[in-house]
């Protein structure tokens, strides 16, 4: 760069600029490159880099912006001097400058990155393209040598088999050769461009500079796709060499199939296995491969990977070519669309088991597995995810059991002081923490086996407690309104300063009506009284509110 910038100083001096604008321009040619290399890395430090559509746009920016930039600055004090107009000298300064990046930026990463010394990857190229870059110097050579007819267009076909041929390496090479050629030719008073008599040196040099970048802007982007195209295909065939590999060589039996029974892949170890090859194992109908006492588990199991779970452990008997069962463990994984989430069949593996007995008592685990997920799926349709508690469904079942046998019940219906604000001022995390406080200081405030307390919703809370009159749901309510207040949790948005709670209670005793809605809607307008008389504050039902 430091080399470049001295020649281009020497060069302007000798065309008869000032010495300070020679200088200037000089430094402005080396911001120029510079700001191109900016732009270009890091995604682009060697000749592979270039292999990519994405990395051969950023370069095709840079050699556009660069040239734009700074030849547009260096027009300002060369314009006035040369006596030309500022948008000639841009357009000049631009053309040259765009032309030089594209050209010779490529072979500069070509020889650096060391890309000359592999012989043995450009071998290939060697042997494969000698007779298309003799055609494409040939017919460069002669379309810039003759006067007679305008066929620049007659070098493209050449250039894009070539770059077909070598990919970018070929795009590179034939820009090279075509400026080199194109250009001396015009100095030498030849080529398509003489036939313009009437056009001045500089005017033909122009169209050439013009023409070399169109030829770089169309063999570039080829060559660069041609190669990532290669390198993909390159991947995807040792992938699939290496799958194959694993698969012909595995002991284990894998089987590819979709839920309506189209199996589309089974691999060899079937016949190890079952005595069947894979041809004839694929054949056959899916069910009649298992024992008959396994065929209702397996749709069961078929059922649930298509509703959504995404592996079963399976233990069955596999069927024989010689006749009978062998028990083997299968691990069915259902695979998806990526577009739609689609569940569109499974992947299994299928395995020998080399006891019965051990069988058997696996399968007694998984019963009793299969018995505990069963419970806790029960449990978990009637409990809050985040508290732990009983959710809104528990808390309405129970209550309507305890109206159901007439018994005495109190109702309270609680909700945390401006927990909104809460959330938005400490975030969402902050206020489940918050939640999650409140909801254990609650439950260690009921004692009795029949008391709930749940999470209604939002900041919520929900407490029976059956056998209760009111005095005795008073003295809970107070409890819990001092246990929260000891959490002692930081509110910067109340008017108190702490996390607190407002409660309403009614008692079925007082209302006398076997009606759930009512009740709770008594405690809800009990709690709205505590709210209104300033929160932190038990009322029953038909009570003055009290602070504790």
């Amino acid at each position: 760069q430091a080399a470049g910038a001295v020649g281009l100083i020497l060069g302007a001096a000798v065309a008869g600029l000032p010495p300070g604008i020679a200088l200037m321009i000089g430094l402005i040619n080396a911001c120029e490159v510079f700001l191109c290399g900016w732009i270009v890395s890091p995604a682009v430090t060697t000749f592979d880099d270039l292999k990519e559509r994405a990395h051969v746009l950023r370069f095709g920016i840079a050699a556009i912006v660069a040239p734009t930039v700074m030849g547009s600055i260096a027009a300002i004090p060369v314009a006035p001097v040369t006596h030309q107009s500022f948008l000639h000298v841009a357009t000049t300064s631009v053309l040259s400058d765009a032309l030089g990046i594209a050209i010779v930026m490529p072979v500069v990463l070509f020889l650096t990155s060391g890309e000359y010394r592999a012989f043995k990857k450009l071998r290939p190229y060697l042997l494969r393209t000698t007779l298309t870059g003799s055609a494409f110097v040939a017919t460069a050579v002669y379309t810039f040598w003759q006067n007679q007819n305008p066929l620049l267009y007659i070098v493209f076909p050449p250039m894009v088999i070539m770059v077909l041929a070598m990919g970018l390496e070929g795009a590179t090479f034939s820009g090279v050769v075509l400026t080199i050629v194109a250009t001396t030719a015009t100095n030498l008073h030849h080529g398509p461009l003489w036939l313009a008599v009437n056009a001045s040196a500089e005017h033909r040099m122009v169209l050439l500079q013009l023409f070399l970048i169109v030829s770089a802007a169309t063999a570039l982007p080829i060559g660069a796709l041609l190669d990532e195209r290669r390198r993909e295909a390159r991947a995807a065939e040792e992938a699939r060499s290496i799958y194959q590999t694993l698969l012909q060589n595995a002991e284990d039996t894998i089987i590819l199939s979709s839920f309506d029974g189209t199996r589309r892949y089974i691999s060899p170890a079937i016949k190890t296995l079952t005595g069947w090859t894979p041809a004839e194992f694929l054949a056959m109908d899916r069910m009649q491969t298992f024992h008959p006492d396994d065929r209702d588990m397996a749709r069961l199991v078929m059922e649930s990977m298509a509703g959504g779970k995404r592996q079963h452990v399976i233990r069955y008997r596999i069927a024989q070519k010689e006749g009978g069962y062998r028990w083997v463990e299968a691990v069915a994984r259902a695979y998806f669309d990526e577009t739609s989430d689609t569940v569109l069949g499974y992947v299994g593996t299928i395995r020998d088991i080399s006891s019965l007995k051990q069988t058997e008592e696996i399968w007694q685990m998984e019963r009793e597995t299969l018995t505990r997920e069963k419970l806790a799926m029960a449990r978990l349709a009637n409990t809050d995810a985040l508290t732990v508690l009983p959710n809104r469904r528990a808390f309405d079942d129970a209550l309507l059991r305890q109206l159901s046998r007439a018994a005495a019940v109190s109702v309270m219906m609680i909700d945390v002081d401006f927990f909104k604000a809460y959330n938005d001022l400490y975030g969402h995390q902050a206020g489940d923490d918050c939640l999650r406080q409140i909801a254990q200081a609650l439950q260690n405030k009921v004692g009795r086996g029949g008391d709930v307390v749940a999470r209604l919703g939002g900041e919520e809370f929900g407490v029976l407690l059956p056998g209760a009159d009111a005095g005795g749901a008073r003295r809970v309510a107070e409890s819990m309104l001092n246990a929260i207040w000891e959490l002692d949790i930081p509110h910067q948005s109340s008017p108190i300063g702490r996390i607190t709670i407002s409660i309403g209670i009614a008692n079925w005793a007082d209302i006398r009506e076997h009606d759930t809605a009512l009740l709770i809607q008594q405690a809800d307008r009990a709690l709205y009284v505590s709210k209104r008389a300033g929160k932190n504050q038990v009322t029953i039902a038909g009570t003055m509110p009290v602070a504790v």
